[in-house]
């Protein structure tokens, strides 16, 4: 429902408001933590408070543990795109 899709929305705003003034995460792979975030990492541990799980794995091969990271991609692909 419309009301849900709000609720969902303001949570996740919420979620990324309180962690203005965390340090930027250079740790690409500790995508666990809170404490420091980047980009991708933030919209993925926001959604994952409510429930939405949006990290699909992908690795960059011969790399191991590139699983963990919250690539941009992942984010994109989770969403509903419509290309005009």
């Amino acid at each position: 429902s419309v009301e849900s899709v709000n609720s969902i929305i303001e949570y996740v705003s919420q979620y990324c408001i309180k962690q203005i003034g965390k340090p930027y995460n250079i740790k690409f792979l500790d995508s666990d933590t809170e404490s420091e975030f980047y980009c991708s990492q933030l919209i993925y541990k926001a959604y994952l408070s409510v429930g939405i799980f949006l990290n699909s794995g992908l690795k960059i091969p011969r790399l191991p543990g590139t699983e963990k990271i919250i690539f941009p991609e992942d984010i994109w692909n989770s969403c509903y795109n419509v290309k005009d």
